[in-house]
């Protein structure tokens, strides 16, 4: 069973890991290193020795697409594209009708089984009722704007208590007591849609917190397509093992059996905290919570000396958040062009927030084609919060930022290439005027047909074939730095 020290001695074989044996404080400075790290592209950090703490904790960990293909065993996202294809091909032993309705292969999640274990390492320690006191763990503090130290990146466990499917929730809880977590889950996530359910029933919820752990679990949980797939099965498709889960100690949910640390409890539906609560949203921005569920802990298990994962968001230029975004919109490009063959790709770009922006590029075949293309990208559940979409030229590559901004900057009319349309926000847009109601922008930075210009569009440099292959023969023979790349 592989497990969070395996990867990180991997990570330190592979340069890709730092370890910093100087104290550090888990008040904002485990952040404020975070960050300047993660935004340069940096390697995941090991903080060895945390002030008032003997436990590790180790940041930064899925904050490059390198890292996170390691995390799931493939070379590249590419292999997680072909494995999302492989949802939806047909295969021979299904009927016309499930070939029509062209959903996913069920059968390939729910093959993975888990297996379940009778003990694991991740309850080697077990801390129950009485004993269990968050205050002693180093959790971090990620802003002066925090009214109190939080779980920064932990996988939340539920299940929906009619299918009995498992459900896993990637959002940061604040600790409001000694034996309570307020989680910042929004109302679309799947815990909170497991919870409505519970009221409906009149009863509390069990919840299982997992911390640490193979990081393919993180991984799974960011990418994960429909709340109506169990996570297990999905991360088991995703890196092609299967999982051990192992029961919790004070309720029957079950839990990865690698896990660093589990934290059991129960939520009431019918309580909330009443008292105002200042978190870090993963954008970067203070988040004010009151009302939210509260999480009466249980029980606490955890391996010796466990290593925890903390995932901090909120620099512009790159971080944890944001690079699992980008992974999660590349895999399921191959979905996106089963209804949308037009499109030949997409990026968030950093700096855009997770799903805050994206570009597009796409194959355009009549006028204000754009609009069409973008209707359907905003359709998709996962690019529903997207707030402004650019739409680009198929031979645009859209993950060169500069070929982006040079094609807005270049072919775009603000008045006729633009467009405004009311929408539901994202609950973590804090700009919208009246959430969760808020609006969304469009940019057509496609070459334009004489139908919408009203004359010729005009050509874009470009060099013969004869003379580029001449530049590639010759390239060496000017003495000219860098790699051959004429426009």
């Amino acid at each position: 069973m592989r497990c969070l020290a395996d990867f990180l001695e991997s990570l330190d074989e592979a340069d890709q890991l730092v370890r910093i044996s100087v104290e550090v404080d888990p008040i904002e400075e485990i952040a404020a290193i975070t960050r300047e790290v993660a935004g340069c592209d940096g390697p995941a950090v090991l903080f060895e020795k945390v002030r008032g703490h003997r436990l590790a904790i180790v940041s930064n960990l899925l904050g490059s697409e390198t890292r996170v293909c390691q995390a799931l065993s493939v070379d590249a996202v590419t292999t997680l594209q072909e494995r999302m294809a492989s949802l939806w091909q047909p295969t021979p032993s299904q009927g016309w009708r499930e070939k029509i309705r062209g959903g996913p292969r069920s059968d390939v999640i729910s093959s993975a089984q888990p297996r379940t274990v009778r003990s694991a390492p991740c309850q080697q320690i077990v801390r129950l009722g009485s004993d269990v006191d968050l205050s002693q763990w180093p959790w971090v503090t990620m802003s002066v704007a925090e009214t109190g130290p939080s779980l920064a990146g932990a996988l939340v466990y539920t299940v929906d208590p009619d299918s009995g499917v498992r459900h896993v929730t990637l959002c940061d809880l604040q600790m409001v007591g000694s034996r309570r977590l307020m989680p910042t889950w929004h109302e679309f996530t799947p815990a909170a849609c497991d919870l409505r359910l519970r009221a409906a029933r009149g009863e509390v919820m069990p919840v299982a917190i997992m911390l640490g752990g193979e990081p393919s679990h993180t991984a799974a949980a960011a990418t994960i397509l429909d709340n109506d797939w169990d996570l297990t099965g999905w991360t088991a498709h995703l890196r092609q093992q299967p999982l051990e889960l192992v029961r919790c100690r004070s309720h029957d949910l079950e839990v990865p059996a690698d896990a660093e640390m589990v934290i059991e409890g129960h939520v009431d539906p019918t309580f909330a905290h009443d008292q105002p609560c200042t978190t870090m949203a993963p954008t970067g921005y203070a988040r004010e919570l009151i009302g939210h569920p509260v999480l009466e802990v249980s029980a606490i298990t955890h391996r010796n000396g466990p290593i925890l994962p903390v995932m901090i968001g909120g620099t512009p230029r790159q971080d944890e958040y944001q690079v699992l975004g980008r992974v999660a919109t590349r895999m399921f490009l191959p979905l996106l062009q089963r209804t949308l063959p037009e499109v030949v790709d997409i990026v968030l770009p950093f700096g855009g927030a997770a799903r805050g922006f994206a570009a597009v590029s796409m194959r355009k075949s009549y006028a204000m084609h754009p609009r069409n293309v973008a209707g359907g990208i905003w359709s998709v559940p996962w690019l529903l919060g997207l707030k402004m979409l650019v739409l680009l030229d198929h031979d645009i590559d859209v993950h060169d930022e500069r070929a982006v901004l040079h094609a807005v900057a270049t072919q775009v009319d603000p008045r006729r290439d633009t467009w405004v349309e009311d929408a539901v926000s994202h609950p973590l847009n804090h700009a919208a005027p009246c959430p969760p109601l808020g609006s969304r922008i469009a940019v057509d930075a496609t070459s334009k047909s004489a139908a919408e210009h009203g004359r010729a569009w005009p050509e874009r440099a470009r060099l013969s074939p004869e003379m580029m292959d001449r530049l590639r023969t010759k390239w060496a023979e000017y003495g000219l730095p860098g790699n051959l790349s004429p426009p």
